[in-house]
Formats: structure tokens, C-alpha cells, sequence
């Protein structure tokens, strides 16, 4: 998927960013935080808590109980073609009766 026209050119000019904290007087507070220069947007995530979007994906096996665990990861978007590069970290996963120490993962998608 490409955006053209009017809609790409604000998005090409300048930079942007989002700081987004909750918990701060916390050991570790949840921070999120988005920089985009020109086509791109770099996001940098920690100490996410996968419980916030209540998610079960796996409910029609019969975990019905949210995706558990803290996200912590960087990853690279392209905002015109959805191309992304990251490096992810779940600490403590768990859906339903499964639990786990850490997930790991190093991803690209290219729609290409």
C-alpha cells in the first residue's frame, strides 16, 4: 500500500515525537516513545503490559484469558509502504495455563 498525493507531503516535513511515560515514581515505569523523520517512525517500547490491549488469541483453542506479559522492543517503520524491522522482548509471557521466562524475536516485514 503506497499513500500519495496530499497526504504524504505534511507527513515528509519535519520531525515529530511522542514521549509517552506512566508510572514514573515506579522502579520501572511503562515508556513509550515515537520519532518520525520523514518517511520513518522509530518506536521504542518498555515495560509494556500486553494486559492493557486484552487480547485472547487464542480463544477458540480455550485460552480464553488475555496475552500476559511486559513488552519491551524497538522497531522501524516505513509509514508509506508498512516495511518494519524490530527487535522485540516479552518478559514473562503467558496465555491461558501457559507461562513462560522470555520470548525473543527479530522481525521484518516487507510488503513487497
Amino acid at each position: 500500500m503506497q499513500l500519495t498525493g496530499a497526504i504524504t507531503e505534511p507527513l515528509l516535513k519535519g520531525t515529530t515525537s511522542i514521549r509517552l511515560r506512566q508510572g514514573g515514581k515506579t522502579p520501572e515505569p511503562i515508556v513509550a516513545i515515537a520519532n518520525r523523520e520523514g518517511e520513518f517512525l522509530d518506536v521504542d517500547v518498555k515495560n509494556f503490559p500486553l494486559s492493557l490491549l486484552n487480547i485472547s488469541p487464542a480463544a477458540n483453542l480455550g485460552f480464553t484469558k488475555a496475552l500476559k506479559g511486559e513488552v519491551t522492543g524497538k522497531a522501524l517503520v516505513n509509514l508509506f509502504t508498512f516495511a518494519t524491522t524490530a527487535k522485540v522482548q516479552v518478559i514473562k509471557p503467558s496465555v491461558g495455563y501457559i507461562d513462560g521466562e522470555a520470548i525473543t524475536a527479530d522481525f521484518a516485514y516487507s510488503p513487497e
